[in-house]
């Protein structure tokens, strides 16, 4: 089935896909609201969708991408689905917006850049601040495992409820994932690419970003246990087998920190 956005009444577009950026649009899904974003040059849909089927069984929770395709501008076109986290009353917000004037271009350390957003937004919202910590210790792991490079810190939500308490969302936009790869390579080439690869939003080495190693290996040992129970371990993931590759590998190199 093939979603014609062209003919839907009122469609409101935004974003671009000159630089890599995706185009999206908000629509009614069954009497919800849902974001679609179409494919870039990245292929974003095959990542969201992997990296969704990998936290289903991981018992994480995570915003639920679906590959679809659509028609948009007269060309059939691939893009994932996604319903909005938000429930009535509810607004978002991206950390970003929530930070002070700390220098967070500097070359302070990666703990100590982090301590300071978690000081910058609990002083401006009200959230528990472990709830906080520990969602943001998650996607960072999560965002380890499967290479996601784009945790910038408006990728990262605050949601602002009805009552004025506040939670982070779920995990979100990992579309860049897998080193933006669906097929695979050689071991060789993959540890090279390894090398390269850079996260963020607090480090741009990827072990310094986790912040909290013990952490990030607790979650991990309990991911693999889920996922063992839930599906006979992570062999099972019905994911492209490049991507189920990258978090196999990539788990190992974690417990082995």
């Amino acid at each position: 089935m093939t979603l014609d956005l062209d003919n839907v009444a009122g469609l409101k577009v935004f974003g671009t896909e000159g630089s890599g950026h995706q185009i999206k649009c908000w629509t009614d899904l069954n009497g919800t609201k849902a974001l679609i974003k179409i494919n870039s040059k990245y292929r974003e849909a095959s990542k969201e969708e992997s990296v969704s089927k990998f936290l289903d069984a991981a018992g994480i929770s995570h915003v639920q991408y679906r590959k679809i395709k659509v028609t948009y501008q007269s060309k059939e076109r691939i893009a994932c689905i996604c319903k909005s986290y938000l429930s009535s009353g509810e607004t978002s917000m991206p950390v970003y917006n929530l930070l002070g004037d700390y220098g967070y271009t500097t070359k302070a350390s990666a703990l100590s850049i982090f301590n300071q957003v978690i000081l910058d937004v609990t002083s401006r919202v009200n959230i528990d601040r472990q709830a906080l910590i520990q969602g943001i210790l998650t996607s960072l792991t999560i965002d380890y495992i499967v290479m996601n490079p784009d945790r910038h810190f408006s990728n990262l939500e605050i949601i602002m409820q009805s009552d004025g308490k506040c939670r982070i969302s779920p995990l979100f936009d990992f579309g860049q994932s897998f080193l933006g790869r669906d097929g695979m390579i050689s071991q060789s080439e993959f540890i090279r690419a390894s090398h390269k690869f850079k996260s963020l939003p607090f480090s741009r080495n990827p072990e310094r970003n986790l912040i909290d190693i013990a952490f990030a290996k607790q979650l991990t040992n309990l991911i693999v246990s889920n996922i063992n129970n839930n599906i006979g371990g992570l062999n099972n993931l019905n994911i492209p087998n490049f991507h189920r590759y990258v978090i196999v590998s990539r788990i190992n190199k974690l417990m082995a920190l």
